[in-house]
């Protein structure tokens, strides 16, 4: 994986994997729109599993087709059932989202074995990452930066909350 650093505050990180997808990392808490910035964690982590797909959309375009399209999982933030409900609709063609009530860690690293992205919720407090493979490490994308990802540990932190638990399994078509 190849890290550049950006002058963009809101986009501080690109990073190219090793079969050349090009990955544009935001960094929530610097977005002008409140409920990005405060609540978008979710929409953010959507945001970087379509980009590992090849599909590009804005996250302010996101959450206004979450809005539209999908106003039941829009409760505090946007539920990782719903942003498996946006990925497959806005990835059309492109990717395939599956969700998962329970999150355990080896279906997430059955899944990055697979060459998938894993997105997650977890606890304390409730906030959504999003774990993507490359080569035969897997790597945490959050708060706009990157860092390898210890899976069991992360499996460990998923919350168990009725609303937001829950996992997704992204794959590219």
């Amino acid at each position: 994986m190849k890290k550049i650093k950006t002058k963009d505050k809101k986009y501080p990180l690109k990073i190219v994997l090793d079969n050349d997808t090009k990955i544009t990392v935001p960094k929530q808490s610097k977005f002008s729109n409140a409920f990005l910035r405060k609540h978008g964690c979710s929409l953010m982590a959507e945001y970087v599993a379509l980009q590992y797909c090849g599909v590009h959309r804005w996250p302010i375009d996101i959450l206004k087709w979450h809005k539209k399209h999908d106003k039941s999982d829009v409760k505090a933030k946007v539920t990782v059932r719903g942003v498996a409900k946006g990925i497959d609709a806005l990835g059309k063609g492109k990717a395939d989202a599956t969700y998962y009530r329970e999150v355990s860690a080896s279906r997430m690293k059955e899944a990055l074995s697979k060459g998938q992205a894993v997105i997650m919720e977890q606890k304390n407090p409730i906030h959504s990452i999003c774990i993507i493979p490359d080569g035969d490490t897997p790597w945490l994308v959050n708060y706009g930066g990157v860092s390898k990802a210890d899976i069991d540990k992360l499996a460990k932190t998923a919350t168990t909350n009725k609303t937001y638990r829950g996992m997704v399994t992204v794959k590219r078509r």
